[in-house]
């Protein structure tokens, strides 16, 4: 029997400009639209706070700071009170927020470096905020549940920053390669 030679690896062909410039534009849209996300979470995490078969509200899926709102309406007696008042505001809260954010996805898909390092900065900040909400207020793994819920969307909005940097970067590049060429060619 034959023994078959040990094959080389194959080599890989160097990626063209146009191929590594697509595939982290696609990385990079895909990993903004966490900000979104965040948003869109921040407002469903309202709903299901307010309206769970237990009767208590924990807001596992909300931002920190918005916790800390709904906290002092309900210390202020508002939601034994007027339950459908304190329910409109948390949800109107709720709602701006997450809209706020959705739109700040959205314009850093579009390429807007602004948008996205203040999204990606609020919601570092909104992450610290959880470390400071008395545990009594919430349930017995809320610090748990928010912090692995903030440190995933923050992890993807921080790979977002980071292929944003990338992106710019290999045009950079592809500008400089260009007038080089371009200076060699007008030599000859």
């Amino acid at each position: 029997m034959k023994k078959k030679s040990p094959r080389a690896p194959k080599k890989r062909r160097a990626l063209t400009y146009a191929e590594q410039h697509n595939r982290s534009l696609k990385i990079y849209q895909n990993t903004a639209s966490f900000l979104s996300w965040a948003g869109i979470m921040n407002f469903l995490g309202a709903v299901f706070a307010l309206f769970n078969a237990q009767g208590s509200t924990f807001y596992y899926l909300n931002f920190a700071f918005n916790n800390w709102i709904f906290r002092s309406f309900e210390a202020s007696g508002l939601a034994l009170n007027n339950f459908v008042l304190f329910s409109v505001l948390i949800l109107l809260i709720a709602a701006a927020t997450g809209a706020i954010y959705i739109l700040l996805g959205q314009l850093a898909r579009r390429g807007y470096s602004t948008p996205l390092i203040i999204g990606t900065s609020v919601y570092l900040l909104d992450m610290v905020l959880l470390f400071f909400i008395p545990p009594y207020l919430e349930g017995p793994n809320y610090i748990q549940i928010a912090f692995i819920f903030h440190a995933l969307l923050l992890a993807m909005m921080i790979v977002s920053v980071i292929f944003y940097f990338h992106i710019l970067h290999l045009e950079k590049v592809e500008r400089e390669n260009k007038t080089a060429e371009n200076n060699v060619s007008h030599e000859q």
